[in-house]
């Protein structure tokens, strides 16, 4: 079972809590921009709000001020990832309290995983073609890390090494006691993000199953989008987005699915053949990065004044935490 998702409650929480312009104002002036009707998208991002429309078909996109896009971070994930990332033109803002920035954004193929999931239903148990389809998922997606590792970015050693080392203070004074010894871990092991000669990438900061395109029939990535939240990290910080892959939350909680450990296998060694480097010691720091990634990932929520606060016992997130911080074999 999927939690249940609701496009409308998202769009009335968006206009909600982040913008004066109205739904009305958006349509309107998506539709001047294609010179078509448009249609809310069926899944919606917590800060922007999209709309398609068109033939061929183009989105329209209208972001809040701490959402907007960085265009040489996009020109850059297209330069390392191909076309599977959007091309993006601004198109200038739209409410005079509160402005939104526009975009017009190419319409890439296939649906998000997260539709993917509801339509296909989730079951620890994979038939064989479920199966099938979450190898070539797994694949692709290794292949989108492996294009990212080959590519190293400059990256702001000093600042992020600071700002890592103050988040997981916060989360080792504010977490539940079982995760103090994980944390601690992380903690005196940070240094061997930024030691020499381990890679600083473009990271994608919300790899969520919102956030990538599938094939819906045979589970090929065919785009990953909102780059809002891109920067140059140590390799390893968005490696949470292969947890979404390896199972599937519930009302129940997290359930990996039984063939789990075949596909993170998989995983590898499509990575490892794909970058063709022997990474010796380095696949334990990728190992440290994933679980740093994965605690500010899930440790922290959005506030409604849009700030980051850490979470607590009732959070979704602390179930995540449970079982890739806590449970994870």
């Amino acid at each position: 079972m999927i939690p249940m998702y609701s496009v409308d409650s998202a769009i009335s929480n968006f206009f909600a809590s982040h913008t004066k312009a109205t739904q009305q104002e958006c349509n309107k002036r998506a539709t001047a921009l294609i010179g078509a009707q448009v249609m809310p998208t069926a899944i919606q991002g917590a800060f922007s709000y999209t709309v398609v429309g068109g033939s061929p078909a183009r989105l329209v996109q209208f972001r809040t001020p701490d959402s907007d896009l960085d265009v040489d971070l996009l020109h850059l994930a297209r330069s390392i990832h191909g076309g599977v990332i959007a091309s993006s033109i601004q198109h200038g803002y739209i409410g005079h309290s509160e402005p939104l920035s526009v975009y017009i954004i190419e319409k890439l193929p296939g649906i998000t995983y997260m539709e993917s999931c509801i339509a296909n239903g989730a079951n620890a148990t994979l038939s064989p073609e479920e199966y099938q389809r979450q190898k070539n998922t797994i694949v692709d997606l290794s292949c989108f890390f492996a294009a990212s590792w080959k590519n190293p970015q400059p990256m702001d050693t000093r600042s992020i090494q600071d700002t890592f080392a103050g988040k997981l203070q916060l989360l080792a004074q504010n977490l539940p006691s079982r995760f103090s010894a994980s944390v601690s871990q992380l903690r005196n092991n940070l240094p061997l993000l930024f030691s020499e000669g381990y890679p600083g990438v473009l990271t994608h900061g919300d790899l969520s199953e919102m956030n990538f395109l599938v094939n819906p029939e045979t589970g090929h990535l065919t785009g990953v989008i909102d780059w809002a939240e891109a920067e140059i990290l140590p390799f390893g910080c968005a490696l949470w987005g292969l947890e979404n892959v390896l199972g599937f939350m519930d009302m129940d909680g997290w359930h990996y699915f039984d063939s789990y450990k075949e596909l993170e296998d998989l995983f590898w060694r499509t990575f490892n053949d794909t970058v063709s480097e022997d990474l010796g010691k380095k696949g334990r720091i990728i190992s440290i990065a994933r679980k740093i990634g994965i605690l500010f990932r899930y440790g922290f929520r959005w506030d409604k004044d849009s700030q980051q606060r850490i979470i607590t016992e009732e959070d979704s997130g602390m179930k995540y935490l449970d079982a890739f911080i806590s449970q994870r074999v």
